[in-house]
């Protein structure tokens, strides 16, 4: 039975889109174990009062009774484990009594754990009009912390079962914990479940000391009536304050996420939000954005006076083949826009702003908690794991080719490439290459001073050899080329080592002539794309020489976004793995 430990990521154009739902099918398991023995529900027998807890290390999933408040109730319980790790369950904590037919507080009893516990345990003394008490504990793995998503109550169903063949019975789906009940009435009244999915590692993001930028005058009118301000590469928007009207002064401060476990970040921005009118004027009074979920903002352009049109710029977080998820807070308390600062927590980022009115008008923030997913596979192991199968140099016989199987990833974890890569660089305010990516080279060290040895390296022999990329047909996620030249040999090793649904961004010139051939790098691209039964279109990010895409006629496509924002030097071309 398999626990709800990662998500499901897909990209469009080139554009990554976080799904709304989580489940995966990895190395975590829910293992149920036996239904407990019968224990007399009102303990009237035994003290009157019933008690249960689940064994060492084991979580609730299920609950039987039969009967009265002297009925006979059993529990059912599990073991958590991941790659073969078990979960540990931490400190139990038994909550206040509450009555359990809830006659005395509007007919019914209802209790859920802390947020990030689950239930292991339960104690009952009397009838239906005495109490009840549960008790919750976290869980952890591997020093992580789990996290936990309530997934809705379950059905009602009968307590006594006496319309039912005299017994009511409850499991938690298979992958799935018990954090909840409410119960109705008496024995014959109704009692209700709520189970809760293994979502996210607990440990939170931190964030660097900020970088603050230079006041910005809101309304542009001095600068061709546009201002504009966008993190530097690699930060998250954390503050922004305003002062004066719409020509007064605005600034920004953004910071970097940080995380021990995760590893370094990539900040990857994804396209400009519509334009929205900041005052609201024609549309209710009040404009307001928030970045879509797993989003954080980036960049905020305004134009003109208060009845003037503002957008924003978001950005996903990528590590270890994961992206962050970001955990929303409340929206800020209202503040005066012309003498007004916000800045969120130390440990959250920006993801949503509100205003309404002119300069005297309000404005308010909305900050979120970053989390990534769970994962005991980090990009070193996976990296460890390729190579120990195809070793150093690379094999090049395909049937030694490492595979998911040998990488110890699921079908979910996310595989991105870096062809000719030296790993992530910044220099002057122009970034290259990925945290996020392994980098399949036939050099060791960098050719950037201070030519240190390439990170996370697949190493194979000589290019000028054409070697075949050492990885299984279709496992790639992401494939990316920065400078290096799309060769025929790069077409046909992308082509068969790109997944289904897999993407492609390539930093090229399609006007260039491929080395060693008559043929333009457009002709390449033109037959990547057709043998991935597709087409290719280039980011908006920057306009782009006619000489440089060799007079195509090609448009450029919002949903191809350009990791470094056209920093790079060249377009990035885009290309979806499209056949079937």
């Amino acid at each position: 039975m398999k626990a709800l430990l990662t998500y499901t990521a897909f990209w469009m154009m080139g554009a990554m889109v976080v799904a709304s739902g989580f489940a995966s099918e990895i190395d975590g398991d829910v293992s149920w174990g036996s239904w407990s023995d019968p224990i007399q529900e009102s303990g009237k027998n035994s003290g009157g009062t019933s008690v249960y807890t689940c064994a060492v290390g084991q979580v609730m999933v299920g609950r039987r009774h039969k009967g009265d408040e002297n009925g006979n109730t059993w529990y059912l319980c599990a073991t958590v484990s991941y790659a073969g790790t078990n979960a540990e369950v931490g400190q139990g904590r038994w909550s206040a009594w509450i009555q359990e037919s809830g006659k005395d507080s509007g007919g019914t009893s209802s209790y859920e754990c802390p947020i990030n516990s689950v239930m292991i345990g339960r104690r009952h003394k009397g009838d239906e009009n005495g109490d009840t008490s549960y008790e919750c504990a976290p869980l952890t793995l591997s020093a992580h912390g789990l996290a936990f998503r309530p997934l809705g109550w379950s059905e009602w169903i009968e307590e006594s079962g006496k319309k039912s063949g005299g017994k009511s019975e409850f499991t938690c789906p298979a992958d799935q914990l018990m954090i909840g009940r409410k119960h109705s009435g008496d024995e014959n009244g109704d009692t209700s479940y709520l189970c809760a999915a293994i979502e996210w590692s607990a440990s939170p993001i931190g964030a660097s000391a900020p970088f603050q930028s230079y006041p910005i005058e809101e309304s542009g009118k001095n600068s061709g009536g546009t201002s504009s301000f966008t993190c530097p590469y690699g930060y998250l928007m954390t503050y922004r304050s305003h002062k004066g009207d719409e020509n007064g002064d605005t600034r920004y401060w953004c910071r970097t996420p940080l995380s021990d476990s995760a590893g370094p970040i990539a900040v990857i921005p994804t396209a400009w939000s519509e334009w929205i009118q900041e005052s609201g004027k024609d549309s209710g009074g009040k404009s307001s954005f928030t970045c879509p979920s797993a989003e954080a903002m980036i960049a905020r352009e305004h134009s003109g006076d208060e009845n003037g049109d503002t957008r924003y710029r978001c950005a996903l977080a990528s590590s270890q083949g994961e992206f962050m998820q970001f955990t929303p807070t409340e929206w800020s308390a209202w503040k005066k826009e012309s003498k007004s600062s916000f800045s969120c927590p130390d440990d959250q980022f920006m993801i949503g702003r509100e205003h309404k009115g002119d300069e005297n008008g309000k404005t308010r923030y909305r900050c979120a908690y970053g989390r990534f997913p769970f994962h005991l596979s980090t990009l070193e192991t996976v990296l460890d794991h390729i190579n120990s199968k195809v070793g150093d140099p690379a094999t090049t016989d395909s049937s030694e080719f490492a595979a998911r199987d040998d990488m110890r990833v699921d079908d979910d974890y996310f595989l991105h490439f870096d062809i000719g890569g030296e790993g992530f660089h910044e220099s002057g305010g122009v970034a290259s290459g990925f945290v996020g990516a392994m980098n399949i080279n036939a050099q060791t060290t960098d050719s950037q001073p201070p030519f240190e040895p390439i990170p996370l390296l697949i190493h194979v022999v000589s290019w000028d050899r054409d070697p075949p990329y050492p990885i299984a047909d279709k496992t790639a996620d992401y494939l990316t080329i920065q400078g290096a030249p799309l060769t025929d040999k790069n077409v046909e090793e992308m082509g068969r080592v790109l997944g289904a649904n897999g993407n492609i961004g390539l930093w090229v010139c399609p006007g260039d002539t491929v080395p060693g051939s008559t043929k333009t790098v457009g002709e390449n691209l033109d037959a990547l794309a057709s043998s991935l039964s597709s087409e290719w279109t280039y980011s908006c990010a920057s306009s782009w020489s006619s000489a440089c895409m060799n007079d195509r006629d090609a448009e450029c496509d919002s949903g191809c976004l350009d990791e470094f924002n056209g920093a790079f030097g060249s377009p990035k071309i885009c290309i979806k793995n499209s056949r079937q």
